[in-house]
């Protein structure tokens, strides 16, 4: 007890411990930093995600008159989308965002296009030989 209460109460001895903390608090600062950071990027990462794409793509004569008019939208950018002689203009700040829709999915491999070469049959040589219906 006597060489712990010495080591406590030793003036170099507290000295070092007393460098010893600082040189690790330092050694925590950069620790932290990255933990402050990811946390950062992980939250815009799940905001980002769960951000609506947008865009301001307007119908209209000119570039000016879709701006100002903001009448049909066209969110997937063709002239398909607009009304009559219209023309799709991008960048129609003046106007409220337009969702951009989702992807439509892939249709279906038609069996000509079928990948896994596994065909309907009797037997393995009508089905190679007619080679009709995938499956």
């Amino acid at each position: 007890i006597e060489l712990v209460h010495k080591l406590c109460t030793d003036e170099s001895m507290m000295t070092m411990f007393k460098l010893s903390y600082k040189s690790n608090r330092r050694r925590r600062r950069p620790l932290l930093l990255m933990v402050v950071v990811l946390l950062f990027l992980t939250i815009l990462t799940a905001h980002l995600t769960n951000a609506q794409a947008t865009n301001y793509h307007y119908c209209g004569t000119s570039w000016p008159s879709a701006n100002s008019n903001c009448g049909t939208s066209c969110p997937l950018g063709t002239n398909e989308e607009c009304p009559g002689s219209e023309t799709c203009y991008a960048n129609c700040n003046n106007c409220p965002a337009v969702p951009i829709p989702p992807p439509s999915p892939a249709p279906p491999p038609s069996p000509a296009q079928a990948t896994n070469n596994n065909y309907c049959g009797l037997s393995w040589t009508s089905a190679n030989a007619n080679c009709g219906t995938s499956c």
